[in-house]
């Protein structure tokens, strides 16, 4: 376990509980300020405790957050976000096809959901896509197919990590320190990533040809 008790040390423990053990990890941060600029150090061992301990133990720590495991994927999120119904990832979508996608396609795609007339500028879509990958992670170098009949974005986000096998989605939020008292968890503050670990951090805005990776 990682401490102290920052979202870059869950995410972290997140990422050795899944190496250690397999499960498919989704996993929906709280709202931070600078989440990417916090530092952490070892704690302690959770080698040979059940998935389900460790989660509890790590849940302990990390006050505001819960566990679940729904469909066959482990979701960590905050207590809030389970119990908000209008959520946005909770808003239904129809059926989605991906045939032969690398992970940042069905990044992308997600936020297609929002933005349905977004234009994406970026390396995988044109001459310089074997370039790019060379640089990046086997898992997110490998492709997958999806199809997918309709549901909530998080089922999306769940059938993609699945149909993939070595993925994790994530969803961060970083808020401007003045915004903090009235942001809420929504689209417009999200950071998406399906990533080859549970982590902070993600793709923000790549429409209308903008490409910012943060």
């Amino acid at each position: 376990m990682r401490l102290p008790s920052n979202t870059v040390a869950l995410a972290e423990t997140l990422s050795s509980i899944a190496r250690a053990s397999g499960v498919l990890i989704g996993f929906e941060t709280m709202l931070d300020r600078d989440p990417l600029s916090a530092r952490t150090r070892f704690g302690w061992s959770m080698r040979g405790k059940k998935v389900s301990e460790a989660l509890d133990e790590l849940m302990v720590v990390h006050r505001g957050y819960e566990w679940r495991s729904v469909n066959g994927v482990i979701h960590v999120r905050p207590q809030s976000a389970f119990a908000d119904l209008h959520h946005f990832l909770n808003q239904a979508i129809g059926p989605i096809e991906l045939i032969d996608a690398l992970p940042l396609h069905a990044t992308f795609e997600v936020h297609r959901i929002f933005i349905p007339d977004c234009l994406v500028s970026h390396p995988i879509y044109t001459d310089q896509r074997d370039v790019f990958l060379e640089k990046e992670d086997a898992a997110m170098q490998q492709t997958f197919t999806l199809s997918f009949g309709g549901g909530t974005v998080l089922d999306l986000l769940d059938a993609v990590i699945k149909a993939h096998g070595s993925l994790y989605w994530n969803v961060t939020y970083d808020v401007p320190r003045e915004r903090l008292h009235d942001a809420t968890p929504s689209y417009e503050n999200a950071l998406f990533a399906f990533a080859a670990n549970p982590q902070v951090g993600g793709w923000w805005r790549m429409c209308a040809g903008r490409h910012e990776d943060r």
